[in-house]
């Protein structure tokens, strides 16, 4: 009897700690400073921080700044209770080296504004962070708004043997991101950065997407270069301590080559647009966008314009479509006609999501989690893609997305959801609440922060 009258005081305690630091973090600050109980939101950050560690003291920086973290633990302290060392979430801000291809650039493709999104989200966790780009291009803006923020960019030539015996013991943890960075590092990471944890970022797993890409076009070649880059990422995967993939269906597939590996998924982050959404009526025409050197949005809009667009006009004659991306290629540039616009790179690409009315994405190859499929379900455009397009999303056919994977469904899909309003409507709502469910910046803080915590 007495343990279960401890057992529901215990639990009464718990819920009113967690009404304190719900408080905290979404209503008025200096209110809550002047009126909270201290001993009682200080033993529920001890229970707190022992699930999440770092997260509490995200949603902490992000409510008062990272300039009053001190003051607002020094506000908890104690010397009889000791509050402040109960309140410390985080015993040490981790010291993190982050490698990867490029600077990334968050509005030329989905890698670099994962990349950039991820790089803030540690900075905000409290992250000591040195970034270097492989590719030694200064590129702007973007050096200069990371560094604004007091993350550390190289992207001179730098002696990395001579820079890791110097630096390396002082990093907690080394992010390696995409197959040729990681393999061409991971070596002098493992001999130098002796006290680090080693994370290779997959990004997608390369040579997946390249097996699928031979198996499209017949090209007995990229057979050839899947096989040399498996090598690469395997080796990768085998010498880093966590493995990241964007989505759990690459997670399962690594698993499957080796159930001993210890990998996280995080995927895409996407925030939701916080505006009325335009109505079906306002909107016309159909959008895809894209990186065109990666091969995949290549042959996508080729395959669209040439086999899917033509059976689309035949029911609305002035229906266009708009390619909107950077480094458009030649055959993209070759599909330009009175019903196709390529736009190449766009600084603003909001427009075109707020005035077209269907987004087309018929990837015949890829692999892990499509940026562009995302992002347009973020600015609730509702989305018809195939198989691959979907894969590793959890998006449900006719709730949230429409699928089709042969030119006739797939232009019958973009009729359908073209035409019909409420159906458009109904995707359009159902999109984005999958994502803010699911890839949002809160979510994806939230998995970070664990991964730290789980660190320390």
């Amino acid at each position: 009897m007495y343990w279960i009258k401890e057992k529901m005081k215990y639990n009464y305690l718990r819920i009113a700690l967690l009404i304190n630091i719900i408080v905290m973090l979404f209503t008025d600050t200096k209110k809550f400073l002047c009126n909270v109980n201290l001993k009682n939101i200080a033993l529920f950050v001890e229970q707190f921080r022992r699930i999440h560690p770092s997260y509490l003291e995200y949603k902490i920086r992000r409510k008062i700044g990272s300039q009053n973290i001190k003051l607002f633990c020094n506000t908890a302290y104690n010397k009889k209770h000791n509050y402040f060392s109960i309140f410390r979430v985080v015993k040490q801000h981790k010291h993190v080296l982050v490698i990867d291809i490029s600077v990334p650039a968050y509005d030329k493709n989905s890698s670099g504004l994962r990349m950039y999104t991820i790089l803030n989200i540690l900075n905000e966790l409290g992250c000591k962070i040195t970034f270097m780009a492989a590719e030694l291009q200064p590129r702007e803006p973007y050096v200069t708004e990371l560094r604004a923020i007091g993350i550390e960019v190289i992207c001179e030539m730098v002696d990395m043997e001579k820079y890791l015996r110097e630096n390396g013991p002082s990093y907690d943890i080394v992010i390696l991101s995409e197959p040729y960075p990681a393999f061409d590092y991971i070596s002098l990471i493992r001999a130098y950065a002796v006290n680090s944890t080693v994370i290779y970022d997959t990004v997608d797993v390369h040579w997946l997407r390249i097996e699928r890409a031979a198996a499209v076009t017949g090209d007995t070649k990229l057979l050839k270069e899947a096989e040399y880059i498996k090598k690469l990422e395997l080796l990768n995967i085998k010498a880093s301590d966590i493995v990241l993939t964007v989505t759990k269906d690459e997670k399962n597939y690594l698993h499957k080559l080796d159930s001993n590996l210890k990998i996280e998924v995080i995927p895409n982050i996407h925030e939701i647009n916080n505006y009325e959404i335009k109505p079906f009526q306002s909107r016309n025409d159909l959008m895809f966008i894209g990186h065109f050197l990666h091969q995949p949005n290549v042959d996508a809009v080729k395959y669209f314009v040439k086999e899917i667009l033509p059976l689309i006009k035949t029911q609305i004659p002035t229906i266009k479509f708009y390619i909107v991306g950077t480094n458009p290629t030649r055959e993209v540039l070759n599909l330009r006609s009175d019903d196709v616009n390529v736009t190449g790179y766009v600084k603003d690409i909001a427009p075109y999501f707020e005035n077209c009315r269907v987004f087309v994405a018929p990837l015949r190859f890829g692999a892990g989690m499509k940026g562009k499929i995302g992002q347009s379900m973020m600015y609730g455009l509702p989305v018809v893609t195939t198989t691959i397009g979907a894969e590793g999303m959890g998006l449900d056919d006719g709730r949230n997305v429409l699928i089709a994977d042969n030119p006739e469904n797939f232009a019958e899909a973009v009729l359908s959801l073209y035409s019909n309003e409420k159906l458009w409507t109904e995707i359009s709502v159902s999109s984005m609440k999958h994502i803010d469910q699911n890839y949002s910046r809160e979510c994806i803080s939230l998995k970070l922060a664990e991964l730290l915590g789980s660190l320390s």
